[in-house]
């Protein structure tokens, strides 16, 4: 009666003991890795009830270990002992072959999944899906590009293994092009103290999460940058100091209490005007296109 609920435990605590000897995170979070395990299991139980036939509780135990051979030092006989030769089995073909060129990886892996069943499949297209969020910031653009053709790829090759998640896949595809189109990236350097920034994005609309902090953000379409927040420093860069910077007070003509306050400036002004730097306080850190 409750078999999935048991194979989800068993294989979600065997994999998050797995990823926690290693220390591994969400790829440019703090998240512990677990997290997109869960998301992963999320998009096949969601698959799950809109595929007839769909095997549950075999999809989701692969679903949660599909990475324990690739990114941990898990042996295939390990796996093999706990979860039996068919998930082993699978999970070992969504694992990418390192000694392998890199750019033969991906097509290497595909090859094994689609000798096997589409449960397998499922898995694979759940993972890109999970893995379509907003990129890291150490990402340039032709990462971020390439990373989006290599979906696409997966996309086309695993063409009619679930139809509901290579709809949720193309949908998540084209959703990714607004971080390659419509971010710029930035550094910006204090003349006053010599603080530098890492390197930063910013985008159309505010669905990068940087500006609910108060990141100043883009706007393409009407040509000016909006910036959020801006009068809330003092909590801000307590929680945030390396992420946030607030454009000088005389951008507008009163200063607002209003939390979501919007400021449009002109484009120019994001490089040639100052912001304030959060190591000196000076009213001095500029910013140039980092690429």
């Amino acid at each position: 009666m409750f078999d999935v609920q048991d194979s989800y435990q068993e294989a979600i605590i065997f994999a998050t003991l797995k990823h926690l000897k290693k220390n591994q995170k969400v790829k440019g979070t703090e998240l512990p890795y677990v997290v997109h395990l869960s998301n992963v299991a999320m998009e096949i139980i969601m698959a799950a009830s809109h595929t007839p036939k769909f095997d549950l509780d075999f999809a989701v135990q692969v679903a949660l270990l599909h990475d324990v051979l690739e990114d941990t030092s898990t042996p295939y006989d390990d796996l093999h002992e706990n979860f039996g030769t068919d998930i082993a089995t699978a999970v070992w073909a969504l694992s990418k072959n390192k000694d392998l060129p890199k750019n033969e990886q991906i097509l290497d892996s595909i090859g094994k999944i689609k000798l096997l069943d589409k449960e397998v499949w499922a898995v694979k297209l759940a993972d890109r899906i999970t893995n379509l969020q907003p990129p890291p910031k150490n990402w340039n653009r032709e990462k971020r590009k390439e990373y989006q053709k290599e979906a696409r790829v997966i996309l086309a090759e695993l063409k009619g293994g679930n139809i509901y998640l290579e709809k949720r896949l193309r949908h998540k595809i084209k959703e990714y092009s607004d971080y390659i189109n419509e971010y710029q990236y930035i550094k910006g350097s204090c003349k006053n103290c010599g603080y530098e920034t890492e390197e930063l994005s910013i985008g159309s609309g505010f669905s990068n999460y940087m500006t609910f902090y108060g990141f100043p953000v883009l706007d393409k379409l009407k040509k000016v940058i909006k910036i959020k927040n801006i009068f809330e420093k003092k909590r801000i860069n307590k929680l945030y100091p390396n992420y946030v910077f607030y454009n000088h007070k005389s951008l507008i003509d009163k200063p607002s209490k209003n939390r979501n306050t919007i400021i449009e400036v002109d484009d120019y002004k994001l490089y040639q005007d100052g912001y304030f730097c959060p190591k000196c306080n000076q009213f001095c850190l500029g910013f140039i296109k980092a690429t």
